[in-house]
């Protein structure tokens, strides 16, 4: 998710399942982002959360790479992907176990399916209605009305 400190309804839909799942499985919510220091959310204690960009601790480094636009194609809809975004998927999702993996936007669903290790099942989750998701300038409806 991009992060797990947000207080609208996906992060409080990502913090339900996964507080439910925990009572039959092992957990983690991998969040992109952390914004604020304290989670709106509560996260079950059995729950691991793993963050992959805090804002307060990126380098000079990371800052450039933060600027540069996604190398994802097609272009994410989403502002919000970088080549920093880009580069820690890339290193995390490589890096999954076999699993289910449930992402929630669509420039992270386009991330899973091109970085998720081999035996990750791949979950997209969204949380928008279809011509909804699909009625911005930057991300061109495919379908049709017949």
């Amino acid at each position: 998710m991009y992060d797990v400190s947000g207080h609208g309804g996906v992060a409080r839909s990502v913090v339900n399942l996964a507080n439910r799942l925990a009572d039959h499985r092992d957990v983690r919510v991998v969040s992109l982002h952390r914004r604020a220091a304290r989670s709106t959310y509560a996260l079950d204690p059995r729950v691991t959360l793993e963050v992959l960009l805090d804002q307060e601790t990126l380098g000079p480094a990371d800052r450039l790479r933060h600027r540069r636009p996604t190398g994802l194609r097609p272009v994410p809809a989403e502002q919000r992907m970088t080549r920093l975004t880009d580069r820690v998927l890339r290193r995390r999702l490589a890096t999954l176990e076999p699993g289910v993996l449930v992402s929630t936007r669509p420039s992270l669903h386009l991330a899973a399916v091109r970085w998720a290790a081999p035996g990750v099942r791949l979950v997209g989750q969204d949380h928008k209605n279809f011509p909804t998701r699909f009625s911005g300038p930057r991300q061109p409806a495919v379908l049709t009305e017949a």
